[in-house]
């Protein structure tokens, strides 16, 4: 079988450990009286079942497979613990206690498999990484995806993990929801936990600001040569009525939802919003010019700028990630 040891993976023999430090104690509910490995990761001692925590983890399959010195007790004892450098301490608990949780049947009383919150999750998921136990984390990837974590913390499983467990897919929506949000929502933690995806992200959203500022105050069919022509009975003379109706309607409505740092509206949902507020179009409005403005704006290329830089973020990140 083959293996993958994390960098500096050891599994570390300290004659003594638990009687030198008096605030080392028994796992709660995971020293069992019947099992021949004894573990210490941090400040707990675990008394386990080699043959389950070898099906569950390749890395310890191998480990604990290589044949020991008849005259050692290593492992084997309460004073002679196999210590596993596992940080946090805790992440080992979360996931010795799935381990157990699914061994009802053979093990009689087993401890209580950790409640399914974030953290315990997250713990599940680094261990069964740290000790190539592909079920255990394929249930942490699972329970994430049923709770309501932040697209940052996706991002950063993403990163972390790259391709394994399917987590590459998270990428395109968790990027497309930081996308949506206000800048002022991104914090400098943010920044910090995400290092060059966020330096990706950050350069994308100031094209797109720029982009919209630009869309923003240069209405679309009105001027540079895109003058939109005037709809069915409109004449010449009352189609200079409708394009200053239009110059209005984008002025008091669609400035703020393209300039808004809070709530920013998508530039592909322009023509929606256009659409579906009648209340925004005086009652003077020609019908069939307004439905050439809006087609002209669901028409533009302008408009597909945000969606096309945004697909172009999420391949240039997935990239990274390989």
């Amino acid at each position: 079988m083959q293996t993958h040891n994390p960098p500096g993976y050891t599994l570390n023999v300290m004659p003594g450990a638990a009687e030198a430090a008096a605030e080392i104690q028994h796992a709660d509910g995971l020293w069992f009286a019947s099992g021949n490995l004894v573990l210490q990761v941090g400040n707990k001692l675990y008394k386990l079942h080699s043959d389950i925590l070898g099906r569950h983890s390749d890395t310890l399959y191998d480990i604990l497979g290589i044949p020991q010195d008849a005259d050692s007790d290593e492992g084997t004892m309460e004073d002679q613990p196999v210590v596993v450098p596992i940080d946090p301490p805790e992440y080992f608990l979360y996931w010795v206690s799935w381990v157990y949780g699914l061994g009802r049947t053979t093990m009689g009383t087993p401890a209580e498999v950790t409640a399914p919150d974030l953290e315990s999750t997250l713990g599940i998921l680094h261990v069964s990484d740290y000790l190539q136990a592909t079920g255990s984390a394929m249930f942490a990837v699972n329970r994430l995806a049923a709770l309501n974590i932040s697209p940052i913390v996706l991002l950063e499983l993403a990163r972390k993990y790259s391709s394994r467990y399917g987590l590459d897919v998270q990428v395109g929506p968790a990027i497309r929801s930081i996308m949506a949000r206000s800048i002022q929502e991104i914090t400098v933690l943010d920044f910090h936990r995400l290092d060059e995806i966020f330096l990706h992200i950050s350069k994308t959203k100031i094209h797109i600001l720029e982009h919209r500022c630009m869309v923003a105050f240069n209405p679309p069919g009105v001027g540079g040569g895109t003058l939109v022509p005037k709809g069915l009975g409109c004449t010449p003379q009352s189609h200079v009525r409708c394009v200053e109706i239009w110059g209005d309607v984008w002025v008091k409505k669609v400035m703020s939802l393209l300039l808004s740092y809070i709530d920013p509206c998508p530039l592909s949902s322009i023509a929606d919003r256009l659409i579906n507020n009648d209340h925004w179009w005086p009652a003077e409005s020609n019908l069939s010019c307004k439905d050439e403005f809006i087609g002209f704006v669901a028409q533009s290329l302008q408009f597909r700028v945000e969606d096309d830089a945004i697909n172009q973020l999420v391949q240039r990140v997935q990239i990274s990630l390989q």
